[in-house]
This record gives C-alpha cells, structure tokens and sequence, in this order.
C-alpha cells in the first residue's frame, strides 16, 4: 500500500488471483501486503453467506498474512466465498480510504492552527521589537 499521507494517492488493495490450495482452503493474493487499520476494516466487514448449512454455521473467517487471504470453506461454498471476499476487500478499502482521508483533514486543521499560532507569535514579537526599538 503507497500511504504518502495523501488519501488520494493510496491505492487500495486487489485481489490478483484465487487459488484452490486444497479442496478445503481456498487462497486470494493481493496486490500489496494490507496495513493493520485495513486488515481490520476488512475483519469487521460483514459478510452475508450463501450456501451450505455447514458453512453457514462455520465460525471461520478468512485470515490474511502478507499478501495472501486464506479460507477454509468446502467445495460447494469456493464461489460463494469468492464473491465474499471480493465485497470485504472493497468494503475494507472503502472504510480505510475514509480513515486516511479523516486523518489527513485533521493533519490539515492542526497544520493550519499551528500556522496561524505562530503568525500571531510572528506578529507580536515583530511589534515588541518595534516597541524596543529592535530593527527586523
């Protein structure tokens, strides 16, 4: 992920490709390895499943380590799973983009708020200077 502070330069997550690892796990490589608050933003974002009851009823989540999400799911649930994966990515980049674009409106009013602080410290020294007659 290409975090330069700017929300506008990141580039969200993708899914590359899915790969059938086992019968039982199903793999999805990223383009990048997430940041912590995306991981966690794609951890809360929900998922309505369709398909098996044992898949309905699995407390399994899809788990990430670097670039790549693995689920454990059956066969008869991989495209359902698929199609879950791809809405948690782009819900998670969906809310990690909100956060980063928060955190620089923020970074942007305590940069203003600093500015202003210290052009009114500019301006009352430049006027105790003057009243001491200290040249600029």
């Amino acid at each position: 992920m290409t975090q330069t502070g700017n929300a506008i330069e990141w580039d969200p997550v993708i899914v590359w490709r899915a790969t059938i690892v086992d019968l039982e796990t199903l793999r999805w490589s990223l383009s990048t390895a997430p940041e912590p608050g995306w991981i966690a933003a794609f951890a809360n974002a929900p998922t309505h499943r369709r398909g098996s009851r044992e898949y309905l009823m699995s407390r399994a989540e899809p788990t990430i380590a670097d670039r790549d999400i693995e689920w454990k799911v059956g066969p008869e649930d991989h495209l359902d799973a698929n199609l879950r994966i791809h809405e948690k990515v782009d819900a998670a980049n969906s809310v990690y983009r909100e956060a980063l674009q928060s955190r620089a409106a923020e970074s942007e009013r305590e940069a203003a708020t600093r500015r202003a602080r210290d052009a009114a410290i500019a301006e009352a020294q430049q006027k105790l200077d003057e009243a001491n007659g200290v040249e600029g």
